[in-house]
Protein backbone atom coordinates (compact mmCIF):
# COMPACT_ATOMS: atom_id res chain seq x y z
CA UNK A 1 0.00 0.00 0.00
CA UNK A 2 1.41 3.42 -0.95
CA UNK A 3 1.73 6.22 1.61
CA UNK A 4 -1.11 8.33 0.16
CA UNK A 5 -3.65 5.50 0.38
CA UNK A 6 -2.41 4.52 3.82
CA UNK A 7 -2.92 8.01 5.25
CA UNK A 8 -6.26 8.49 3.45
CA UNK A 9 -7.58 5.24 4.94
CA UNK A 10 -6.55 6.46 8.38
CA UNK A 11 -8.15 9.86 7.92
CA UNK A 12 -11.54 8.58 6.78
CA UNK A 13 -11.84 6.40 9.89
CA UNK A 14 -12.92 8.80 12.64
CA UNK A 15 -12.04 6.17 15.25
CA UNK A 16 -8.35 6.63 14.41
CA UNK A 17 -6.41 9.33 16.18
CA UNK A 18 -5.68 12.18 13.80
CA UNK A 19 -2.32 12.57 15.56
CA UNK A 20 -1.09 9.36 13.91
CA UNK A 21 -2.14 10.61 10.47
CA UNK A 22 -0.47 13.98 10.98
CA UNK A 23 2.79 12.31 11.99
CA UNK A 24 2.80 10.43 8.69
CA UNK A 25 1.96 13.62 6.79
CA UNK A 26 4.89 15.29 8.53
CA UNK A 27 7.19 12.58 7.19
CA UNK A 28 5.68 13.04 3.73
CA UNK A 29 6.20 16.81 3.92
CA UNK A 30 9.81 16.31 4.93
CA UNK A 31 10.52 13.87 2.08
CA UNK A 32 8.90 16.22 -0.43
CA UNK A 33 10.69 19.21 1.16
CA UNK A 34 7.38 21.05 1.44
CA UNK A 35 7.97 23.83 3.96
CA UNK A 36 4.36 25.05 4.02
CA UNK A 37 2.91 21.61 4.72
CA UNK A 38 5.62 20.74 7.25
CA UNK A 39 5.09 23.97 9.20
CA UNK A 40 1.31 23.55 9.34
CA UNK A 41 1.49 19.92 10.48
CA UNK A 42 4.22 20.75 12.99
CA UNK A 43 2.08 23.48 14.56
CA UNK A 44 -0.95 21.18 14.76
CA UNK A 45 1.17 18.48 16.42
CA UNK A 46 3.19 20.71 18.76
CA UNK A 47 0.70 23.49 19.42
CA UNK A 48 0.72 27.13 18.38
CA UNK A 49 2.63 29.91 20.12
CA UNK A 50 0.79 32.93 21.53
CA UNK A 51 2.26 35.16 18.82
CA UNK A 52 1.30 32.79 15.96
CA UNK A 53 -1.55 33.40 13.55
CA UNK A 54 -3.90 30.49 14.03
CA UNK A 55 -6.57 28.94 11.78
CA UNK A 56 -10.09 30.36 12.11
CA UNK A 57 -11.44 27.04 13.36
CA UNK A 58 -9.28 27.47 16.49
CA UNK A 59 -10.94 30.80 17.38
CA UNK A 60 -14.43 30.83 18.87
CA UNK A 61 -16.73 33.02 20.92
CA UNK A 62 -17.60 31.94 24.44
CA UNK A 63 -19.78 32.80 27.41
CA UNK A 64 -18.37 34.58 30.46
CA UNK A 65 -19.48 33.11 33.80
CA UNK A 66 -18.44 34.34 37.21
CA UNK A 67 -18.97 34.66 40.94
CA UNK A 68 -19.59 38.01 42.62
CA UNK A 69 -20.69 39.70 45.78
CA UNK A 70 -23.58 42.15 45.68
CA UNK A 71 -23.30 43.79 49.07
CA UNK A 72 -23.58 40.84 51.46
CA UNK A 73 -25.24 38.59 48.88
CA UNK A 74 -23.15 35.90 47.18
CA UNK A 75 -24.06 35.32 43.51
CA UNK A 76 -22.43 32.26 41.96
CA UNK A 77 -22.22 31.00 38.37
CA UNK A 78 -23.75 34.13 36.89
CA UNK A 79 -23.54 35.00 33.20
CA UNK A 80 -21.58 38.26 33.32
CA UNK A 81 -22.36 41.39 31.35
CA UNK A 82 -19.71 42.40 28.80
CA UNK A 83 -21.46 45.02 26.64
CA UNK A 84 -19.77 48.16 27.97
CA UNK A 85 -16.30 46.79 28.65
CA UNK A 86 -13.28 48.42 26.95
CA UNK A 87 -12.67 46.86 23.53
CA UNK A 88 -9.46 45.06 24.48
CA UNK A 89 -11.09 43.55 27.59
CA UNK A 90 -14.24 42.62 25.67
CA UNK A 91 -12.16 40.70 23.14
CA UNK A 92 -10.29 38.87 25.90
CA UNK A 93 -13.42 37.72 27.72
CA UNK A 94 -15.66 36.96 24.74
CA UNK A 95 -13.18 34.89 22.71
CA UNK A 96 -11.17 31.71 23.17
CA UNK A 97 -8.18 30.79 21.04
CA UNK A 98 -7.15 27.14 21.10
CA UNK A 99 -3.34 27.07 20.88
CA UNK A 100 -3.12 23.49 22.19
CA UNK A 101 -1.71 20.62 20.17
CA UNK A 102 -4.12 18.29 18.40
CA UNK A 103 -3.12 15.58 20.90
CA UNK A 104 -4.33 17.72 23.80
CA UNK A 105 -7.58 18.50 21.97
CA UNK A 106 -8.17 14.79 21.38
CA UNK A 107 -7.61 14.21 25.09
CA UNK A 108 -10.30 16.79 25.91
CA UNK A 109 -12.77 14.72 23.87
CA UNK A 110 -11.78 11.49 25.61
CA UNK A 111 -12.46 13.07 28.99
CA UNK A 112 -16.17 13.23 28.02
CA UNK A 113 -16.87 16.66 29.48
CA UNK A 114 -19.83 18.73 28.29
CA UNK A 115 -17.88 21.96 28.27
CA UNK A 116 -14.48 23.50 28.87
CA UNK A 117 -13.73 26.36 31.24
CA UNK A 118 -10.74 28.72 31.21
CA UNK A 119 -10.07 31.06 34.12
CA UNK A 120 -9.95 34.82 33.57
CA UNK A 121 -6.76 36.58 34.68
CA UNK A 122 -7.13 38.33 38.03
CA UNK A 123 -6.21 41.72 36.55
CA UNK A 124 -9.32 41.59 34.35
CA UNK A 125 -11.70 41.19 37.32
CA UNK A 126 -11.39 44.87 38.18
CA UNK A 127 -12.76 45.81 34.75
CA UNK A 128 -15.71 43.45 35.24
CA UNK A 129 -16.48 44.93 38.64
CA UNK A 130 -16.18 48.49 37.32
CA UNK A 131 -18.52 47.59 34.45
CA UNK A 132 -21.28 46.61 36.89
CA UNK A 133 -20.69 49.66 39.05
CA UNK A 134 -20.94 51.91 35.99
CA UNK A 135 -24.31 50.30 35.24
CA UNK A 136 -25.60 51.51 38.61
CA UNK A 137 -24.63 48.58 40.86
CA UNK A 138 -22.12 50.18 43.28
CA UNK A 139 -22.05 47.23 45.67
CA UNK A 140 -21.09 44.56 43.11
CA UNK A 141 -17.63 43.00 43.21
CA UNK A 142 -16.67 40.23 40.74
CA UNK A 143 -14.11 38.02 42.49
CA UNK A 144 -13.69 35.19 39.95
CA UNK A 145 -14.65 34.52 36.33
CA UNK A 146 -14.16 31.95 33.62
CA UNK A 147 -14.78 31.54 29.92
CA UNK A 148 -16.94 28.54 29.03
CA UNK A 149 -17.35 26.84 25.69
CA UNK A 150 -19.01 23.66 24.44
CA UNK A 151 -16.79 20.65 23.86
CA UNK A 152 -18.40 20.54 20.43
CA UNK A 153 -16.01 23.33 19.43
CA UNK A 154 -13.04 21.05 20.07
CA UNK A 155 -14.66 18.29 18.05
CA UNK A 156 -15.16 20.75 15.17
CA UNK A 157 -11.48 21.78 15.25
CA UNK A 158 -10.42 18.16 14.88
CA UNK A 159 -12.95 17.62 12.08
CA UNK A 160 -11.59 20.70 10.25
CA UNK A 161 -7.98 19.51 10.52
CA UNK A 162 -8.96 16.02 9.39
CA UNK A 163 -10.86 17.43 6.39
CA UNK A 164 -8.00 19.73 5.34
CA UNK A 165 -5.50 16.90 5.50
CA UNK A 166 -7.84 14.60 3.59
CA UNK A 167 -8.47 17.21 0.88
CA UNK A 168 -4.73 17.53 0.32
CA UNK A 169 -4.08 13.81 0.14
CA UNK A 170 -7.01 13.27 -2.24
CA UNK A 171 -5.71 15.96 -4.59
CA UNK A 172 -2.28 14.35 -4.65
CA UNK A 173 -3.86 10.95 -5.24
CA UNK A 174 -6.01 12.37 -8.03
CA UNK A 175 -2.97 13.85 -9.76
CA UNK A 176 -0.50 11.00 -9.32
CA UNK A 177 -2.78 7.96 -9.07
CA UNK A 178 -3.68 5.62 -6.26
CA UNK A 179 -0.74 3.31 -6.87
CA UNK A 180 2.12 5.78 -6.69
CA UNK A 181 4.85 4.86 -4.22
CA UNK A 182 6.73 7.33 -2.05
CA UNK A 183 9.96 7.11 -4.02
CA UNK A 184 8.15 7.85 -7.27
CA UNK A 185 6.29 10.74 -5.64
CA UNK A 186 9.59 12.20 -4.40
CA UNK A 187 10.84 12.25 -8.00
CA UNK A 188 7.82 14.39 -8.88
CA UNK A 189 8.11 16.65 -5.84
CA UNK A 190 8.17 19.87 -7.89
CA UNK A 191 4.69 19.20 -9.25
CA UNK A 192 3.55 17.76 -5.93
CA UNK A 193 4.62 20.93 -4.11
CA UNK A 194 2.62 23.09 -6.51
CA UNK A 195 -0.49 21.14 -5.53
CA UNK A 196 0.43 21.30 -1.84
CA UNK A 197 1.09 25.05 -1.89
CA UNK A 198 -2.18 25.79 -3.68
CA UNK A 199 -4.07 23.65 -1.17
CA UNK A 200 -2.33 25.19 1.82
CA UNK A 201 -3.46 28.65 0.71
CA UNK A 202 -7.01 27.54 1.40
CA UNK A 203 -6.23 27.08 5.10
CA UNK A 204 -7.41 30.54 6.06
CA UNK A 205 -5.31 32.22 8.71
CA UNK A 206 -6.94 35.22 10.31
CA UNK A 207 -6.12 36.26 13.82
CA UNK A 208 -8.74 38.98 14.05
CA UNK A 209 -12.01 37.24 13.31
CA UNK A 210 -13.47 34.55 15.54
CA UNK A 211 -16.12 31.97 14.73
CA UNK A 212 -19.34 31.52 16.61
CA UNK A 213 -20.45 27.99 17.34
CA UNK A 214 -23.81 28.18 15.62
CA UNK A 215 -23.59 29.84 12.22
CA UNK A 216 -25.76 30.35 9.18
CA UNK A 217 -28.77 32.54 8.51
CA UNK A 218 -31.15 30.29 10.40
CA UNK A 219 -29.15 30.83 13.58
CA UNK A 220 -28.69 34.60 13.27
CA UNK A 221 -29.61 36.70 16.27
CA UNK A 222 -32.69 38.81 15.63
CA UNK A 223 -32.18 41.90 17.75
CA UNK A 224 -34.42 44.51 16.14
CA UNK A 225 -36.88 44.13 18.99
CA UNK A 226 -38.69 46.63 21.20
CA UNK A 227 -40.29 45.16 24.31
CA UNK A 228 -42.80 47.23 26.24
CA UNK A 229 -42.57 47.17 30.03
CA UNK A 230 -44.42 44.14 31.46
CA UNK A 231 -45.54 43.13 27.93
CA UNK A 232 -44.95 39.39 28.18
CA UNK A 233 -46.51 38.62 24.80
CA UNK A 234 -44.00 40.95 23.13
CA UNK A 235 -41.21 39.28 25.09
CA UNK A 236 -42.53 35.86 24.08
CA UNK A 237 -42.55 36.80 20.40
CA UNK A 238 -38.94 38.04 20.57
CA UNK A 239 -37.91 34.79 22.26
CA UNK A 240 -39.74 32.67 19.67
CA UNK A 241 -38.01 34.64 16.90
CA UNK A 242 -34.73 33.60 18.50
CA UNK A 243 -35.61 29.87 18.67
CA UNK A 244 -36.67 29.68 22.33
CA UNK A 245 -39.21 26.87 22.73
CA UNK A 246 -42.75 27.27 24.08
CA UNK A 247 -41.87 25.12 27.09
CA UNK A 248 -38.96 27.39 27.97
CA UNK A 249 -41.11 30.50 27.50
CA UNK A 250 -43.68 29.08 29.91
CA UNK A 251 -40.93 28.41 32.44
CA UNK A 252 -39.92 32.04 32.16
CA UNK A 253 -43.54 33.18 32.54
CA UNK A 254 -43.53 31.68 36.06
CA UNK A 255 -40.02 32.84 36.96
CA UNK A 256 -40.50 36.40 35.75
CA UNK A 257 -43.18 37.07 38.36
CA UNK A 258 -40.36 37.33 40.92
CA UNK A 259 -39.66 41.02 41.52
CA UNK A 260 -36.19 42.17 40.38
CA UNK A 261 -33.99 44.64 42.26
CA UNK A 262 -34.66 47.81 40.28
CA UNK A 263 -32.31 49.93 42.37
CA UNK A 264 -29.32 47.70 41.64
CA UNK A 265 -30.60 46.55 38.23
CA UNK A 266 -30.43 42.86 39.12
CA UNK A 267 -32.82 40.14 38.01
CA UNK A 268 -34.40 37.79 40.52
CA UNK A 269 -32.87 34.43 41.39
CA UNK A 270 -35.41 32.43 39.36
CA UNK A 271 -34.83 34.54 36.24
CA UNK A 272 -31.04 34.23 36.66
CA UNK A 273 -31.45 30.45 36.92
CA UNK A 274 -33.50 30.48 33.71
CA UNK A 275 -30.84 32.54 31.90
CA UNK A 276 -28.16 30.10 33.13
CA UNK A 277 -30.21 27.17 31.82
CA UNK A 278 -30.60 28.80 28.40
CA UNK A 279 -26.91 29.66 28.23
CA UNK A 280 -26.09 26.04 28.97
CA UNK A 281 -28.31 25.06 26.04
CA UNK A 282 -26.34 27.44 23.84
CA UNK A 283 -23.11 25.88 25.11
CA UNK A 284 -24.15 22.33 24.26
CA UNK A 285 -25.75 23.29 20.95
CA UNK A 286 -29.38 22.53 21.85
CA UNK A 287 -30.38 26.20 21.51
CA UNK A 288 -29.76 27.60 18.02
CA UNK A 289 -28.04 30.76 19.19
CA UNK A 290 -24.30 31.39 19.44
CA UNK A 291 -23.00 31.28 23.00
CA UNK A 292 -21.30 34.63 22.54
CA UNK A 293 -24.70 36.27 22.00
CA UNK A 294 -26.95 34.15 24.24
CA UNK A 295 -26.45 35.91 27.59
CA UNK A 296 -26.48 39.39 26.06
CA UNK A 297 -29.64 38.65 24.07
CA UNK A 298 -31.62 37.42 27.08
CA UNK A 299 -30.36 40.18 29.38
CA UNK A 300 -31.35 42.87 26.87
CA UNK A 301 -34.83 41.42 26.35
CA UNK A 302 -35.47 41.12 30.08
CA UNK A 303 -34.15 44.62 30.82
CA UNK A 304 -36.66 45.99 28.33
CA UNK A 305 -39.45 43.90 29.85
CA UNK A 306 -38.65 45.17 33.35
CA UNK A 307 -38.11 48.72 32.14
CA UNK A 308 -34.56 48.85 33.52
Amino acid sequence: MNILTEIINQLIDSNNSITDSLLKIKVLASRLKSKSLFNWVDKELSGYESNDDIPNCRITSCVLVGNMMNGNVLLENQVLATNDLPDFVKKLVEEIKFYQSITVLERYLRENKNKLAFAIQSEILGYLTENYQNMGNPYVSVYSARKEVSLGVVHQIIVEVRNKALDLLLKLEEEFGVEIELQELIKKKTKANLIINNTMKQIIINNSEGNVINTGNENAIKNNFKIGKSKFEELSKALRDNYVSEEEIEELRVSIEEEPNYERKLFGTKVNDWIQKMTTKALNGTWQVSIGAAGTLLAELLKQYYGM
